[in-house]
């Protein structure tokens, strides 16, 4: 609020001329998203004595939301009042004395309340707003990210963040398609919103990282370059490393600490599930919504390996593979993982993502039910490491040295070699990861078919016992 409008509030006096002139545009960039459907909603469920929150993760749409919210009210001549960060109530006491005076006065008014999570829930004045125990006529509608002891889990009713993301109706309902095709001859349109299409669900329909990478993007489709062309650029190393895209990516990134393995339990912890939701990773079953946030999330924790160990680069297929394990596997800890259960592939695969992002010039994509690709997962192994190595992983995990633990052995290394095979993984290469509860030494194939070269060049073991990692009977780490 400027100095004008904090005056103007002190004197409680409902003029919706005033509060227009100080009122921000909403959105960024030319071309904003309008949820006409929400903003009704939002309108009608707020009330004096029914506050309405926008509840979603960075880059959701809650401010701009809150905005046509707010210029909706105006055009209505209601007196709308609205506070850029929630949190300046706290630091400015001329606000909450202004915000008193209102609420006192019996005055109808609105009230918009954006970044909640600035704002401790114990605040006095806020507390008096919300709750509205002496009969005031303020209607307060806020947004903000969720968070436990801020004031954005005191409002009465919650819009949460699927409710702000786009459908792949949304992209042609909502003029996404008119805005992009806008000036790029007629025979572009196809290709364009093709590829808007595959942004929207590779960011899952995340609004503001969809509306920014197809800005990038489709110059590049009316400069003469197609549709696949401009999809191979968007998941491109110089794409990635580029301003628009680093800028994009500190936007939507959710705030530390976040520890995103929980998805994978199968014991699923509500509180924890509702606190990844809330940031933009998955839906209330547990399925990432946006891959886009899954591959930055991950890639955020890259720090480069040193050492000889790795030279210059990684090389490729099972000679990676071996490369990154022996790096990776020494550093696992087994602690927690025994009271997880028989999912106990979800928790190790999804860990060893966790080590393999640490490893210069690597990239990593789990694949699994629950997650990603969940339509092919059947028929893909656990991992997929796909920079220099290009290869799949597929785990395995024994829990003794029986005839059954052998056989599970050979039932993972026939998914790649069997007759025929379950895995279409193309000419890529592959690998066997086991991981071996009893025993230091390996368990070997009765197959005589497995038990040669497959076995000694694709099966990595990894002995939890003394955290030893072989490649068939051959030792690689100490």
């Amino acid at each position: 609020l400027t100095t004008m409008s904090i005056a103007f509030l002190q004197d409680y006096v409902p003029s919706a001329l005033a509060a227009r002139a100080t009122f921000p545009p909403n959105g960024v960039g030319p071309f904003v998203v309008t949820h006409s459907d929400l903003i009704a909603l939002v309108v009608e469920k707020a009330n004096p004595d029914s506050s309405v929150h926008i509840s979603g993760c960075r880059g959701a749409g809650k401010t701009t939301l809150l905005r046509q919210v707010g210029q909706h009210l105006m055009a209505l001549n209601h007196a709308v009042y609205y506070f850029k960060s929630t949190g300046s109530i706290l630091t400015t006491p001329e606000l909450s004395k202004a915000l008193d005076k209102l609420m006192k006065s019996k005055d109808s008014a609105y009230v918009l309340l954006d970044e909640t999570q600035d704002a401790h829930q114990t605040n006095e004045t806020l507390i008096s707003l919300l709750k509205n125990e002496d009969g005031h006529c303020v209607t307060v509608i806020g947004a903000g990210i969720s968070s436990l002891n801020s004031v954005s889990n005191r409002f009465d009713y919650t819009f949460s963040t699927d409710r702000l993301f786009l459908s792949e109706e949304d992209l042609q309902a909502k003029h996404c398609f008119d805005y992009f095709c806008t000036g790029a001859h007629v025979d572009k349109h196809a290709h364009i919103k093709e590829l808007v299409m595959h942004i929207r669900e590779y960011a899952g329909g995340h609004i503001y990282p969809v509306m920014r990478l197809s800005e990038l993007l489709v110059p590049l489709i009316t400069e003469q370059v197609g549709t696949g062309k401009a999809i191979v650029a968007l998941h491109s190393e110089q794409f990635r490393q580029s301003d628009g895209f680093c800028r994009l990516a500190n936007r939507i990134m959710p705030p530390p600490p976040t520890d995103i393995r929980p998805l994978l339990y199968i014991n699923k912890n509500p509180m924890v599930m509702e606190s990844l939701m809330k940031k933009g990773f998955c839906d209330m079953e547990g399925k990432i919504v946006s891959h886009l946030l899954f591959d930055l999330f991950t890639e955020s924790m890259v720090i480069a390996a040193t050492g000889p160990r790795f030279g210059g680069k990684l090389l490729p297929g099972v000679e990676g593979v071996r490369q990154v394990l022996g790096f990776a596997l020494p550093k696992l800890s087994w602690d927690h993982y025994e009271s997880h259960g028989g999912a106990v592939e979800d928790a190790l695969t999804f860990e060893l993502i966790l080590i393999l992002t640490r490893v210069a010039q690597l990239k990593t994509r789990l694949f699994n039910p629950k997650l990603i690709d969940a339509g092919k997962s059947g028929r893909r192994p656990d991992l997929f490491l796909n920079s220099s190595v290009d290869a799949y992983v597929e785990c395995v995990r024994t829990q003794g040295r029986t005839a059954t633990d052998i056989k599970s052995l050979e039932e993972h290394i026939n998914r790649f070699v069997g007759n025929p095979t379950r895995y279409d993984i193309g000419e890529r290469d592959f690998a066997i990861l086991h991981y071996q509860v009893e025993g230091t030494v390996p368990l070997v194939p009765r197959d005589q078919r497995l038990s040669g070269e497959v076995f000694m060049k694709h099966v990595y073991t990894f002995t939890m016992v003394n955290k030893a990692v072989f490649r068939g009977l051959e030792l690689i780490t100490a």
